[in-house]
Parts: C-alpha cells; structure tokens; sequence
C-alpha cells in the first residue's frame, strides 16, 4: 500500500531511485505527486523516501504455487500393458 501527498511537487534525481540502474526517462523532471509512506503486510518499508525496514518480501517464481499453498499432486502413472 502506498500512501502519496498529491499536492507534493516532486524533483526526480538519479541519487533518488532505489532501484539498480540511476536510469529513468523522469530524471530532471518535476512530477505532482509524492509517496510519503509504503506499507507491506501491515509494516511501513519507506517512509519519506527512505527505506526503514529489512527486506521482508518474498521472491515469486513463475509458474511456482504460492507461498503456504499446498503442495500439486504428483502426476498419475500409466501402465503400460
């Protein structure tokens, strides 16, 4: 859950992005909005454009089940015969 301040102008910098590459097409420019707060299961992760948490998600395979889920049956055999 994201909470954003749209009254917020916001100045993008390359030193803002948290994420691997300091590439954005946004880069210099001012945008209207700004996320004030993020939450992840109930807990705040960033609040005023810093990261305040560890990391606490969860890496999703494709085609893995969900995390908890139960397990998929094992595939019937056939008898050849």
């Amino acid at each position: 859950l994201a909470l954003v301040d749209l009254q917020r102008p916001t100045p993008h910098a390359a030193a803002d992005l948290c994420y691997r590459h300091a590439h954005s097409p946004y880069v210099g420019r001012a945008l209207q909005g700004r996320v004030v707060r993020t939450l992840l299961r109930g807990q705040t992760v960033m609040h005023d454009g810093r990261i305040v948490s560890p990391p606490i998600g969860r890496l999703v395979r494709p085609g893995a089940p969900p995390p908890g889920s139960p397990p998929a049956p094992a595939p019937a055999s056939s008898a050849a015969g």
